[in-house]
Order: structure tokens, then C-alpha cells, then sequence
């Protein structure tokens, strides 16, 4: 079984063609165009019930969609960790430092609705009890694992739940990362955290434009996302944002804001990615809503790193800005990243 996105497109077909049976799930069944016809399943949606079908012997093929699960989200097992025999994760931090660790969820889906990602919609975001996530915690802890990266988009979203997994964390004595949203946001929220064991945050920044946050649906504010790095900091947490260019929206102004949003809110990093637009996402379903025009995807690898050293190309063409001052600007705020000692190159 493999689980992939349209980064993963290139293995995922190596694979697929080395190995009989493969059944696949995860983003790249929005495009399934672009995966070797020789899988098995493809499975479009959330997969347990399908698991469940496949434990009792039944195989399904061809495209399977989930639109929903036929049980509550909690009746389904946590993984059984106990069962890999290749060793856990390595070091998960950019600060501190680790040799095992593992990734959990504390909800599913996403309460949100950005423009270029497929993982919004109300009608599938659940929560996970607090007890479900206590005893998955515990599971680990009794297999060596004490380092966590809670991967999941709605961690920040009720301070009251928040405060309840920060006690379960800290009873647990375990030390963790996240991927969070910058609203809400405050500097008791983070030193809480601090306190139950969080080493470092990822933010969702993606542009100091608002013109741009809002063509993305993002939610948020450039004085905002500013407030919660600064917070977090203070508090203690090392922060990473998460920024992308060549996204709808862009003009000759944002690499200017973006660059002020940096010097400003003072990230410890900075994850800097070019914007593709992936199968399934409101851009890549109606560009023109988004003012924007997509041009062929030559390279889904959105990092600005890559193993062989070559260089990125903006995938659109925005109102303002064809796809080579897209891509000038892109290396231009790259190269003002690594002056400053704060790209990350993960």
C-alpha cells in the first residue's frame, strides 16, 4: 500500500511498475491521469473503511471514492507501531535534536478553505477524543518514542481543546513540533505550549502581501501572522515560516512585502516554496476566479532545493506578472534568504 501526493508522482510509477498489487491513496488520487495504470486500487477519499474491506479478503478495484466514513473517526484503531521492523523516525527538529521519533494526528481533515490546497471541508474535518490521543501517546512512550510532530491543520483552532492536549503533553513528558495556523494567537497560548514540551512551530505565512493572502483564502492577515511569530518567539518556540512565491495574486510590489514581512516579524527560518498548482485545489479547478492563467507542470517538486541543484519556474502566469518575472522574483527573495542565513533548505 502507498500513500502519495503529486510530488511523488515519479517514485510512485517506479514502483507501481516493479511491484504486482499496489493499492494507492492520499492527494494523487485527484490526478490519477498521471500514475501507471498497472496499480490495483486507487483510493480517492479517507481510507479505513476501505482497510477494513481489505483485512476481511475483499479487493476493490479500480477508482474508489470515500466521501465520508461509516463509523465515528475515534472506532478506528491508532497505528500499531509495534509492527515496524525498519525503525521509526529520525531527528524531527531544527533546534533541538532527536534519533526517534514519530508523527500523530489530533483531528482529521481541515476547517479551512485555502485556495491551493485539497485538504479543506468541513464535511470531513473530526476531531480525535483526548482520550484516544492520550492512549496513542502512551503507545508510543512504551516503544522508546519521545519525540512527536503532531501533523495536522487545526491544532490552534479551540484554545480550551489546545490547553487540554498541552496537559496531556506535559504529563506525557514528551517533547514535539507542529505545523499551525497564526490565528489565534498569544503569547500565554505559546508559553503554554513551551511549557508541555513544544520545541518549535511551523507557520502558514505563505506571503507578506494581504492582497495575496486574501486571492488564497487564507484567512489571516500579514499583522497577524507578524503577532504570532513574534509571540511565539518570545515565548520561547523556535519558528519556521512556511512562505510561497508565484501564487495568484502576485505583482511587482510582493516580493518587496514579502521581504519587509521578514525583517519585521523576524522568523528563525524560512521555508521558501514556489506554488504549484495541484489537482484537486480551487486554483487548479477555476484559475480564472484566481486570476491567473497555469501553464504546463514540467516539475511538481515545489522545494527550492533539490538533490541535482537545478532552479525552480513559476507554473502560472498572474495579471500582472508572466511566468519568468514570477520566477525572477522567486530567486531574488531565495537569494535574500540565504544572505540572511535564514533559508531552510528541509
Amino acid at each position: 500500500m502507498l500513500y502519495g501526493c503529486y510530488i511523488d508522482t515519479p517514485i510512485l510509477n517506479i514502483f507501481i511498475e516493479e511491484h504486482n498489487n499496489c493499492i494507492i491513496g492520499g492527494p494523487i488520487s485527484k490526478s490519477p491521469e498521471v500514475l501507471s495504470k498497472k496499480y490495483v486500487s486507487l483510493v480517492d477519499g479517507p481510507g479505513e473503511d476501505f482497510i477494513e474491506k481489505l483485512i476481511k479478503g475483499e479487493v476493490i478495484e479500480g477508482i474508489i471514492k470515500y466521501e465520508n466514513l461509516k463509523k465515528n473517526i475515534n472506532e478506528y484503531p491508532f497505528p500499531d507501531r509495534s509492527l515496524v521492523t525498519g525503525g521509526f523516525g529520525g531527528n524531527i527538529f531544527l533546534r533541538s535534536k532527536c534519533n526517534v521519533s514519530s508523527t500523530i494526528l489530533t483531528s482529521r481533515g481541515c476547517k479551512y478553505n485555502c485556495a491551493f490546497c485539497s485538504s479543506g471541508s468541513n464535511k470531513m474535518f473530526q476531531d480525535y477524543d483526548l482520550e484516544r490521543i492520550e492512549k496513542e501517546i502512551e503507545s508510543c512512550l512504551s516503544l522508546g518514542i519521545k519525540h512527536l510532530r503532531i501533523s495536522d491543520d487545526n491544532l490552534g483552532r479551540d484554545k480550551k481543546r489546545l490547553s487540554q492536549l498541552c496537559n496531556i503533553m506535559k504529563e506525557a513528558d514528551v517533547i514535539w513540533r507542529a505545523s499551525i495556523r497564526t490565528f489565534p494567537n498569544s503569547l500565554a497560548m505559546y508559553e503554554e505550549m513551551k511549557d508541555a514540551g513544544c520545541e518549535e512551530l511551523s507557520f502558514g505565512i505563505e506571503s507578506g502581501d494581504q492582497g495575496v493572502l486574501n486571492l488564497l483564502r487564507k484567512g489571516t492577515t500579514v499583522s497577524i501572522n507578524t503577532e504570532a511569530t513574534k509571540n511565539a518567539k518570545q515565548a520561547g518556540i523556535f519558528v519556521r515560516a512556511l512562505m510561497m512565491m508565484g501564487t495568484p495574486g502576485e505583482n511587482k510590489g510582493t516580493l518587496i512585502k514579502n521581504i519587509q514581512w521578514v525583517k519585521e516579524a523576524k522568523p528563525d527560518v524560512v521555508s521558501l516554496k514556489i506554488f504549484v498548482p495541484y489537482p484537486g485545489t480551487a486554483i487548479y479547478d477555476n484559475p480564472e476566479k484566481f486570476k491567473c492563467e497555469l501553464l504546463p507542470i514540467i516539475d511538481a517538486n515545489n522545494s527550492a532545493y533539490r538533490p541535482d541543484g537545478s532552479g525552480v519556474t513559476a507554473n502560472i502566469r498572474t495579471k500582472d506578472l508572466n511566468e519568468e518575472e514570477l520566477t525572477s522574483q522567486f530567486n531574488i527573495m531565495k537569494n535574500f534568504l540565504e544572505g540572511e542565513g535564514l533559508e531552510n533548505r528541509g
